[in-house]
């Protein structure tokens, strides 16, 4: 086309009609910055099939993590809920020892056994990690997922310096104090062979001596107020975030190359 454009104009000087020669320069010179338009069009049309292309598969990693994660919180939740109640049994019998004689050996050691078990959320982020330390966040498109995705970031910092206090508290109140008092392989019978609570020997002085530890009740009241206050709201809203990041990501990935 442009060859057949330039064959014209020479035609065109060499028959000295300059006016129709500038019409059909003008007209070459639009057709080259067409086809340039069109070039970049076309090239910027695949840059952004690649990069929707690399988004899809960062949103399909961090869905599997956010989903990973979801029976974790649940486990947490589950047992930071059997932790409160195991340490407001452990302290209302530390509050009635002096009363009356322990009655019920087998419900104290299993209450006890809850309270000084450590079970914690770790969030599974890597790839959204990856995509922070790399700064290639904002290769998440959708403004409203990047956004829940960095809240639920700050949730798992707060939940990691959480778990750094509690476990300092635990050390010094309820580790220590415990070890100290307790013979530990009168519990690991049930739990490591499964013998029946029954047959355990769990021995009333030892039990008798921890709850007269004013450590220990501070231990499992420090527990309480940490999982009822911190870790269960916070490991509720990350649950709740998570679940908005996946049906986010969803509904990015429904149509992978729609851009």
């Amino acid at each position: 086309m442009i060859k057949f454009f330039r064959k014209i104009r020479q035609n065109l000087l060499k028959e000295g009609k300059t006016t129709r020669y500038f019409k059909y320069a003008l007209g070459e010179i639009i057709l080259v910055v067409i086809g340039i338009i069109i070039a970049l069009q076309i090239n910027n049309w695949n840059n952004n099939r690649i990069s929707r292309s690399q988004e899809i598969t960062y949103l399909k990693s961090i869905k599997e993590n956010l989903q990973s994660d979801l029976g974790n919180i649940s486990f947490n939740i589950q047992k930071r809920q059997e932790k409160i109640k195991a340490a407001q049994y452990i302290v209302k019998q530390m509050e009635n020892t002096q009363k009356q004689a322990l009655d019920n050996l087998i419900a104290i050691n299993n209450n006890t056994f809850s309270v000084i078990n450590v079970d914690n959320f770790k969030a599974n982020n890597i790839t959204f990690t990856e995509l922070v330390s790399s700064g290639n966040v904002n290769i998440i498109s959708n403004p409203t997922l990047k956004n829940t995705l960095l809240k639920l970031e700050f949730e798992y910092t707060l939940n990691d310096q959480m778990i750094a206090h509690e476990n300092f508290d635990y050390e010094q109140y309820i580790s220590k104090p415990f070890f100290k008092t307790v013979d530990f392989n009168s519990m690991l019978p049930k739990y490591l062979n499964g013998i029946k609570d029954e047959n355990l020997s769990i021995s009333r002085q030892q039990y008798q001596q921890l709850l007269t530890n004013l450590e220990f009740k501070n231990g499992c009241l420090l527990s309480i107020v940490m999982s009822k206050a911190y870790f269960l709201p916070g490991l509720m809203k990350i649950e709740k975030l998570s679940k908005q990041a996946i049906q986010l990501i969803n509904s990015e990935t429904k149509n992978e190359y729609s851009y």
